[in-house]
């Protein structure tokens, strides 16, 4: 029969530890003093007493207490809910988009619409094309403009106006794009809303100026003055609109501080050329008051213009 020194070589040779180890789990349970280390390898280890071999046994780990799973390669639920994590996290497009350069395309399709328009256009009249297009920097030609506003030329009104509206609502989208506005629609009934409002904005500017010329006696310059409006519109949409195209596709920083700067520019000139033609022919041409002149400049082209800045301004800061 084995002594005690055998039995404890034949059990730590089972559990795979050596005499060291015994030594510091004796000491760590308090059955020997760090100091007795001599008497660590060669303990006399009472194995009736069920607390050391209990003590031993939860400070080893059995080898038949191991439980072998399945390797699994691929976990498809695993596979798919990080899939969503990611995609969610890297999602940066407003909701309804689901690829930027698939849904940019919209763009350029709205934009062969309005060159559409523009061809048909100069297709079903030539001459009043060409007259809107040298009356911006001709006096003559803006007067031979003037002269041909007739109603056989009505449909040349609302192409016209179709282009510059249109344009402009293309501007006002590119400008949400680049400022990355966040919005709850995707891009395309963003830019529907946005020309939606145009159009009202338009309707109802019409209907105020027809209610001023009538009340104060204007007709006649009010109808000059949505001629000049309309024309200067028209040709600032047709040269505005590929710099829109290329400051959208081409989206980086100084594409967009170009985009700014022209857009600004923009505004500045139409402005511009708006108040100094109506403030001539104000003058020279039907003899207008000038308090009626300043009524109408502050409440239908200053008033908008400082709403609508007050609008992006919150919007954007």
């Amino acid at each position: 029969m084995l002594n005690d020194s055998a039995n404890l070589d034949i059990f730590l040779k089972i559990r795979g530890i050596d005499r060291v180890d015994l030594h510091y789990l004796m000491v760590r349970n308090g059955m020997l003093s760090e100091n007795r280390y001599w008497d660590s390898l060669q303990p006399r280890l009472p194995f009736s007493d069920s607390f050391t071999t209990d003590s031993l046994w939860a400070d080893s780990l059995a080898i038949d207490s191991m439980q072998l799973t399945e390797w699994e390669p691929y976990n498809k639920s695993i596979f798919l809910a990080s899939r969503k994590i990611r995609n969610a996290r890297n999602n940066v497009l407003p909701k309804g988009e689901v690829n930027g350069n698939r849904t940019k395309a919209w763009v350029a399709a709205w934009a062969v619409l309005i060159l559409l328009v523009v061809v048909i256009y100069k297709k079903i009249y030539p001459y009043q094309f060409a007259l809107q297009l040298s009356a911006m920097f001709n006096q003559n030609k803006f007067k031979e403009l003037t002269e041909t506003q007739t109603d056989i030329y009505r449909l040349s009104r609302w192409l016209s106006v179709f282009t510059s509206v249109n344009v402009l609502g293309l501007a006002l989208f590119v400008a949400f794009s680049h400022y990355n506005i966040k919005t709850d629609y995707s891009s395309f009934t963003l830019f529907l809303i946005i020309l939606g409002s145009l159009v009202i904005i338009h309707l109802a500017q019409r209907t105020l100026r027809s209610i001023y010329a009538n009340t104060f006696e204007q007709e006649e310059f009010i109808s000059f003055y949505s001629l000049v409006q309309r024309s200067h519109g028209f040709y600032f949409a047709l040269y505005a609109l590929p710099v829109l195209l290329i400051c959208y596709y081409q989206n980086s920083l100084i594409f967009r501080d170009i985009f700014d700067i022209l857009l600004l520019i923009v505004i500045l000139l139409y402005l511009a050329a708006n108040l100094s033609r109506g403030v001539y022919a104000n003058y020279n041409k039907h003899k207008g008051s000038t308090l009626y002149l300043f009524l109408y400049l502050c409440a239908f082209e200053i008033l908008p213009l400082l709403v609508v800045f007050k609008y992006i301004n919150n919007l954007l800061f």
